[in-house]
C-alpha cells in the first residue's frame, strides 16, 4: 500500500548500519560477516551452505543483498532450480 514511497536517510548509512542495526542484531544472536567476497549460495541437507573465501559455511537462513542481476550467479543450479522466477 505504501511501497511507492522513498525514504532518505538523514544520517550516514555507516552510522546506521555499523553503528546501530549491527550491533543490536548481534545482540540477537544474528551472525554477520563483513567484508566477505561470497562465490556461492546452495542448499547442503536442511541448511544453506554459503562459500566464501574458498571455505563453506552452513546457516539457517541467509540474505543475499546484492544487485537483482547478480543474484542467480551466486545459486546453485540447484537452488537456482528450485527458484524459477529468478530467471
Amino acid at each position: 500500500r505504501r511501497g511507492y514511497e522513498l525514504w532518505i536517510p538523514r544520517r550516514p548509512l555507516t552510522e546506521i548500519l555499523q553503528e546501530r542495526v549491527l550491533p543490536w542484531l548481534t545482540e540477537r544472536g544474528v551472525e554477520i560477516r563483513c567484508g566477505t567476497t561470497v562465490t556461492q549460495v546452495e542448499q547442503q541437507e536442511n541448511a544453506l551452505a554459503v562459500t566464501a573465501n574458498r571455505e563453506s559455511f552452513p546457516f539457517d537462513q541467509v540474505i543475499v543483498a546484492v544487485p537483482w542481476t547478480k543474484v542467480e550467479s551466486l545459486l546453485s543450479q540447484e537452488l537456482s532450480a528450485k527458484l524459477p522466477s529468478l530467471s
